[in-house]
């Protein structure tokens, strides 16, 4: 029962807040075709209009290669509301003895204010898993770049995000990541909890 209201706080603040920095999330936590990921994933963004965020995610597995995301958020400040969806392909999965690579790429509509801009992104990364007793740690360094198109043209965007998917059960993992600003972007803070059935 306890774990249920943790879920419906989150979605509730998803529905109450947001911006449009979304993080890598549980990129690198790849799902097996035809299965999927649903994650939570609140945010607290530390510069450039501060405020908090929340970011609903579900990973569809289309096949062994490619993963289907798709993302709706909402938040605090200028940037109210944001949507997408993207793929993501791991070219070589990690295991306890190899270092995994993989790229994504996402395409975001954000609301800013009185118009609405839009974002694509690359995201390459790289992760690792080590197996312990009682959880999987998957460590992960990603390194978001692309393009803003907006009123008045369009512009470079980049950052660097560090963070580490923990599963503790075969249904449930957690995620926390720190997004550093490069180029036009938001530093943010974010964690969560990602459901596999």
């Amino acid at each position: 029962m306890g774990s249920n209201r943790v879920f419906w706080f989150l979605i509730l603040g998803l529905v109450l807040t947001g911006k449009s920095w979304a993080g890598v999330f549980n990129t690198s936590q790849y799902a097996e075709p035809d299965s999927y990921h649903l994650g939570v994933e609140p945010e607290i963004l530390l510069a450039r209009g501060s405020g908090i965020a929340g970011t609903l995610r579900l990973t569809y597995g289309l096949s062994d290669l490619f993963n289907f995301q798709a993302q709706i958020g909402n938040g605090s400040g200028a940037q109210k509301f944001r949507m997408g969806a993207g793929v993501v392909m791991d070219v070589f999965p990690a295991t306890d003895s190899q270092l995994g690579l993989g790229i994504g790429a996402q395409a975001l509509l954000i609301n800013v204010g009185d118009h609405t801009r839009g974002e694509f992104t690359l995201v390459p990364y790289l992760h690792r898993r080590f197996v312990q007793k009682n959880a999987t740690l998957e460590p992960f360094v990603a390194f978001p770049l692309g393009t803003r198109a907006e009123l008045g043209g369009g512009s470079f965007i980049s950052s660097v995000s560090i963070g580490t998917v923990v599963e503790t059960s075969e249904h449930l993992a957690w995620v926390l990541e720190l997004g550093v600003a490069i180029n036009r972007t938001s530093s943010s803070f974010s964690g969560g909890l990602v459901y596999t059935p």
